[in-house]
């Protein structure tokens, strides 16, 4: 459903995120 797509974009911003944070 859409919670876990929300769930996926999470990971995802976090994944960026930490890779912008190098």
């Amino acid at each position: 459903g859409g919670d876990e797509s929300l769930r996926r974009t999470y990971e995802l911003l976090a994944c960026f995120k930490k890779d912008m944070h190098k």
